[in-house]
């Protein structure tokens, strides 16, 4: 152990306890040792079973995923002789039993290493095997260790030591009080041949299987290809002609024809190796996408890899998975938006040193990046007439469109199907054996598509359309239609195999529901005359006097009144416009200027603009720090009020009125109104001058002046009352 870095990896759990055993001298080099204890059912510390090995799981996939790991503890299980393998997919070699009796945590057990791929050790590759407790009350198999399916070959000398042997072994009875009570558990002890870091080789393959292929560029074919190996490959046509007489001939001769084109791509045409698989891909998965690096695409496909895991998860572990799954989509995210910057970064620094060093190369760099986008052309709506001008107008377009098709797929001659067949059947057929031409193979050749996929021999149509190997292909050809025999890697091909039919009632699956056949044929006509009779429906109502109904009437609207000529009236006419018959008028419209020519699409020097540098929207950098200019704010200023009290004018003065006596009040108003005036005279019979007694003066009283002062004069009650 002292060339190992002993680290407690996680004890989250009560029960289980993660150790990871780390190299000191290569880091890579790492093993994971769990130590389990699940308490028994009737235990005081008994917990959830079903939990307990869910969180177990759950820990295999983040520790065990790419290092190499065995699980050893007390489990309290007894699992008698039930698989823990899927019996037909899984191949182990066959368990020894000492334990009969099983319970429930033995059938979790085992339900648990089909579910996490792992076997029990006891039983296999064993030296000496026992009962793991062996108490008063009995013997059992209750300790298991637990190794990975496809490392189990690396634990050999499995052997259980109980506590009497290990003493007798060790020689400690003279050290031991005879009154301790000794142990009822026994020790488990195997030897792990196994290199850490080939073993991590071993786990990350089986994981993985990994299919690789080589991809050649033939889109730059070089002209002087095949030049060399003309003379061979006229040996091969000579050796085909005279020679080739068997199956096994012709094998022969094709395999050396297709393994000198293999040597020729090879040495001619540039080639890469592909990993094909379902994890790993070297490929580019976003064309469109130019800042798309090597390291997205491992991470993308690890991102696939545990989307996938979550989406096929339906119990327990989806919360697990879904955890994992949501930190690699962070980490995937965090890159993308890493390798954005950096190439809208080298992209800008490119466009400013062609602003200066190459100007024309500079607006093309512009054009790249979408500025340009307008001026691509697109397909206009308009056709060509037969006159030869040009109509935009959709019904011209859809009857121009609907005439070619008319033309292409209805015959321009008059012979008939009946026509046509005469001429097949009059023909001996001669034509159908006749050795197959050099243009046929020509013609065939050039219809192949460029950017396919190969076939079984791994040899692209675009190297197969070189001048250089017709001649051999023709001799080829002509050969298997002579012999009637094809190489056998040709062969079977997809004509081969014909799926049963599901229309019918002959010759159909038998393991779908059959569809409904039906028959189509032609309307026909019978040329015999029946007699009358029952091939007539007649009516219920004739009778032998005629027809047994009451008068039948319909009632429709009334019929619409014949409208009467009116006669225009003077004011019906306009003089203002032109009289019938007759020619307008010249009329001229005013409108501005026209264009003397078409528009210009493309724009000028000043259409284009740089990406701005100030801001935060600076593509492939950081944004900068916006500052927004405001007025000086009155925080903290020098006549600011940081004591927050009220002056004087938030005080208004008491009223006066309520302590003390009032003072005087005056209301103004308006002016008043002044008073009538009478301008009626009184006339002489108005007075009465006999009852004016001028002999004595006018006469006035004057009053006394009272005190304020003076007590009033109370009367005096009548108490009689």
């Amino acid at each position: 152990m002292k060339n190992f870095h002993v680290v407690i990896c996680d004890d989250s759990f009560e029960g289980i306890l993660w150790i990871k055993l780390q190299d000191k001298l290569n880091k890579a080099d790492v093993l994971y040792s769990c130590v389990c204890y699940l308490p028994p059912i009737n235990s005081t510390r008994t917990c959830d079973a079903n939990e307990y090995f869910d969180m177990l799981i759950s820990q295999i996939h983040i520790y065990g995923k790419d290092a190499f790991f065995y699980i050893c503890g007390d489990f309290n299980g007894r699992c008698s002789e039930m698989e823990d393998f899927i019996p037909g997919i899984d191949i182990l070699p066959e368990r020894k039993v000492l334990d009969f009796t099983a319970n429930a945590y033995g059938e979790n057990l085992c339900d648990f290493c089909i579910n996490a791929n792992c076997c029990i050790l006891n039983g296999r590759n064993s030296k000496k095997d026992n009962f793991t407790y062996v108490s008063t009350q009995g013997s059992s198999v209750v300790d298991y260790c637990l190794v990975p399916y496809e490392a189990i070959e690396k634990f050999t000398n499995f052997e259980v030591l109980t506590v009497s042997e290990l003493t007798e072994k060790t020689q400690l009875f003279s050290q031991i009080d005879s009154i301790t009570v000794k142990p009822d558990h026994s020790l488990l002890m195997w030897d792990l041949n196994v290199n850490i870091h080939d073993i991590a080789k071993t786990v990350e393959s089986n994981t993985i299987s990994e299919q690789r292929y080589l991809k050649f560029d033939v889109q730059n074919i070089p002209n002087h290809m095949f030049q060399d190996n003309i003379e061979e490959l006229n040996d091969m046509i000579y050796s085909l002609e005279s020679s080739v007489n068997s199956q096994t001939d012709l094998n022969n001769c094709y395999s050396v024809f297709v393994d000198l084109i293999k040597t020729e791509m090879m040495d001619k045409l540039k080639v890469k190796e592909i990993c094909a698989n379902s994890a790993i891909s070297n490929k580019r998965r976003r064309s469109k996408k130019p800042w798309w690096s090597e390291a997205l695409t491992e991470l993308w496909n690890s991102l696939c890899c545990a989307e996938k895991e979550m989406l096929k998860s339906h119990g327990h572990r989806k919360k697990e998975l879904r955890l994992i799954f949501v930190q690699r989509r962070k980490c995937f995210d965090k890159e993308v938006q890493k390798c954005k910057r950096i190439y809208w970064k080298k992209q800008q620094d490119n466009i400013e040193n062609l602003l200066t060093s190459n100007s024309q190369q500079f607006w093309k760099e512009i054009g790249k990046i979408g500025v340009g986008q307008e001026r691509r052309k697109r397909i206009p709506m308009e056709v060509v007439r037969e006159d030869g001008t040009t109509s935009n107008d959709m019904t011209d377009i859809l009857q121009v469109w609907q005439d070619s098709f008319q033309t292409l797929l209805n015959s321009s001659g008059n012979n008939s199907i009946s026509e046509t067949q005469n001429e097949i059947n009059e023909s001996d057929g001669s034509y159908l054996n006749e050795h197959i031409s050099l243009e046929e193979l020509i013609r065939a050749i050039r219809s192949l598509k460029n950017n396919k996929a190969s076939g079984i021999d791994e040899i692209p149509g675009e190297v197969l359309k070189n001048p250089k190997l017709v001649k051999f292909l023709l001799t080829l050809f002509n050969k298997c239609f002579e012999t009637g025999m094809v190489p056998d890697i040709w062969s079977p091909g997809p004509a081969k195999y014909l799926l049963p039919n599901t229309v019918g009632t002959k010759e159909v699956d038998v393991t779908k529901k059959g569809a409904p056949s039906f028959t189509f044929g032609s309307r026909y006509f019978l040329d015999k005359s029946f007699s009358p009779g029952p091939a007539y429906n007649v009516d219920s109502s004739f009778t032998s006097k005629g027809r047994g109904v009451g008068p039948s009437y319909s009632f429709g609207g009334r019929i619409k009144e014949p409208t009467r000529w009116v006669s225009p009236g003077p004011g019906a006419y306009s003089t203002d416009r032109k009289p019938l018959r007759e020619i307008n008028a010249p009329a001229y419209s005013l409108s501005p200027r026209t264009t003397q020519r078409r528009i210009d699409y493309t724009p000028s020097p000043n259409a284009y603009s740089l990406p701005s540098t100030i801001g935060p929207n600076v593509p492939g950098q950081r944004g900068g720090y916006a500052s927004s200019i405001q007025g000086k704010s009155s925080y903290m200023n020098f006549n600011a009020d940081l004591a927050k009290s009220p002056g004087p004018a938030s005080y208004f003065p008491n009223n006066q009125n309520g302590n003390k006596k009032n003072p005087p009040s005056y209301s103004i108003s308006g002016r008043g109104k002044p008073e009538k005036y009478d301008n009626s005279v009184p006339g002489p019979g108005a007075y009465s001058p006999s009852l004016v007694n001028m002999t004595s003066s006018p006469r006035y009283p004057i009053g006394v002046r009272h005190s304020q002062f003076q007590m009033p004069v109370m009367p005096l009650a009548n108490v009689s009352d």
